[in-house]
Parts: C-alpha cells; structure tokens; sequence
C-alpha cells in the first residue's frame, strides 16, 4: 500500500543523512526548502481557491518571513529571530486590520470586540 513511499523516503535517506552531516549552507536550504513546502500545503488547506486570492498578500509575507527565519538562524542568531517575530507579529496585524476592516462577522472582528469590550 505504501510502499511507495517506503522506497521514495529509503533511497532519499542517504541524500538527508549527507545533507544533515555536511551542515552549513546545504542543511539551511534543505530547512528552507522542506519548511516552503510546509507552509504551501498548510496555506492549500487553510486558504483554497477564492480565499486564498483574497488573502495573497498575508500569503507571500508568510513565505518571505519564513525565508528569512531560515536565514537568521544560520547566519546570525537569536536576536534577529526574535525581531524578525515581532515585526511578523505586527505586521499581520496591521495588514488584517486594512484587509478585513469591513468585514464585521470575522474572528479578526470578534477578537478584537472581545478585547475592548472587556476592558472598562
């Protein structure tokens, strides 16, 4: 049934287990390209068709901000990841907040009520 599979992930091992020894800039681009391909099957399953035309621009930040995780990782450290966060943070924040503002039903919406509205 799967086998497949077993005979794909078998002969691809060497390859992996190389790339994982030799480390650097090899193992970074396998990351960056396995971390890609998450992030495409993740954003076909979370934003198919006209949703995901819609939200397109959230959509390339997520790729270019995960390229850019990658790279900070192995090449400069802690300190820019956590930047490269927080302005991921609040960049998807403020581009929600002009791309939904319209759109009163959504949990952006619902969110946000809850949070003002909870505090007197």
């Amino acid at each position: 049934m799967h086998l497949k599979r077993w005979i794909t992930g078998l002969s691809a091992l060497p390859f992996l287990i190389f790339l994982v020894y030799k480390g650097g800039i090899f193992f970074a681009i396998l990351v960056g390209a396995a971390s890609l391909v998450a992030m495409w099957e993740f954003y076909r399953l979370v934003a198919p068709g006209k949703a995901r035309s819609s939200s397109g621009i959230i959509l390339w930040w997520g790729y270019g901000i995960c390229c850019a995780l990658i790279w900070a990782a192995y090449q400069v450290g802690t300190d820019l990841i956590l930047t490269l966060l927080a302005v991921n943070l609040v960049s998807i924040a403020a581009i929600s907040i002009f791309q939904f503002k319209t759109d009163r039903s959504g949990h952006l919406y619902s969110a946000a009520a809850l949070f003002f509205d909870s505090h007197p």
